[in-house]
């Protein structure tokens, strides 16, 4: 029987003292990017995600220069991206990683034809755009969850980007205020508060408890791919 637990797939995958190549399956809006040059991607559980692709000039069917026609409209667009071994694909373990398209560039050294530059950040930078004011509370009482629920939903959107939220406090507020402040660091302290995780796993925005995971495995390290 094929055994669907990540930490089981990486420990039967695992081979001692050699770096398991990575394959990547990069989607962008639906469209898929079949060829690439290089990727980085840098993750924390404090702040936002950042990742860099890089592609050649002619990697999205045209040909692109500095007026980056075809790749400006990935702009502000959704990217996923699935790591697998790449020799061991049906019984590899799997990753992914969603983000959001937020800067497109192009470079061109001596005499190169030039490389497509997609840079982004994880959907958390959507809630960390421009600072609020509003308050909770008052005459209706609410608790982490209503809060995290409403802002979350505001600047997510319900459908495009996934969010948990299971808090652990469930005791009511009588009045919280969000002072000049963006979403995400509002929701940032008041977890802090209130004794919330709140975080980004790369796939899923999580505010409350820890969800339970998979067993950890330290043979589960990806070697990045170029």
């Amino acid at each position: 029987m094929k055994n669907t637990s990540n930490s089981e797939k990486v420990s039967e995958n695992h081979i001692s003292g050699i770096n398991r190549v990575v394959k990547l399956e990069i989607v962008v809006e639906g469209k898929a990017i079949n060829h690439f040059k290089h990727f980085r991607l840098q993750q924390s559980a404090r702040k936002h995600h950042d990742f860099e692709l890089i592609l050649a000039h002619d990697s999205l069917g045209e040909v692109q220069n500095h007026n980056l026609e075809q790749a400006q409209k990935f702009l502000g667009k959704r990217i996923t991206i699935v790591f697998k071994y790449k020799d061991a694909e049906s019984e590899s373990p799997e990753r992914t990683f969603v983000g959001l398209i937020t800067k497109v560039a192009f470079s061109q050294e001596k005499m190169s034809l030039g490389n497509i530059i997609l840079k982004g950040k994880s959907p958390t930078i959507l809630m960390d755009s421009a600072p609020h004011t509003q308050s909770f509370g008052g005459d209706q009482m609410v608790n982490t969850n209503i809060i995290a629920n409403r802002i979350i939903k505001e600047t997510l959107g319900s459908n495009k980007f996934d969010f948990r939220i299971d808090t652990q406090n469930k005791s009511y507020i009588s009045y919280s205020s969000q002072y000049n402040e963006t979403h995400y660091n509002y929701l940032t302290r008041i977890a802090e508060a209130y004794g919330e995780q709140f975080y980004y796993d790369g796939e899923i925005l999580h505010f409350g408890k820890l969800p339970s995971s998979e067993k950890t495995d330290p043979a589960g390290v990806w070697k990045q791919c170029e």
